[in-house]
């Protein structure tokens, strides 16, 4: 038989209940039915939560979305890098042809005549 299903603010209360100076923990669990171990789980998981709540600095959390951020902003300086370097190897081996884009953001294009089609003007990128 699965046990009794408890809202967050049942298991609170609860607790709270049993953390009254005074108060005993045995008559708390048998007049809301709940195991003493399971009283103390939640105790301890209340108190942990409580603990984490005022620490000072950043979080695990945001420890993790902080290095995500810095991950991310490195790649984007390796692409940055790499555009870079793509371009000047494009107009730098003595290509007379520079590359040729559109400036309307539809598929790919390669030239001109590509742009036309879309209705969109070409320009240069360098």
């Amino acid at each position: 038989m699965p046990g009794r299903k408890w809202t967050v603010d049942e298991k609170m209360n609860i607790v709270l209940e049993g953390m009254v100076p005074g108060a005993n923990i045995s008559e708390v669990c048998r007049q809301h039915g709940v195991a003493q171990s399971l009283y103390y789980k939640w105790r301890d998981a209340f108190l942990a939560g409580g603990r984490a709540g005022l620490q000072s600095g950043p979080s695990t959390r945001e420890q993790e979305l902080e290095k995500q951020l810095q991950e991310a902003m490195s790649k984007i300086g390796e692409q940055a890098m790499e555009i870079d370097v793509l371009r000047k190897n494009r107009t730098g081996a003595g290509s007379k042809q520079p590359f040729l884009g559109c400036s309307a953001r539809q598929g790919r294009v390669s030239g001109p005549s590509d742009c036309e089609s879309i209705g969109a003007e070409s320009n240069l990128l360098l």
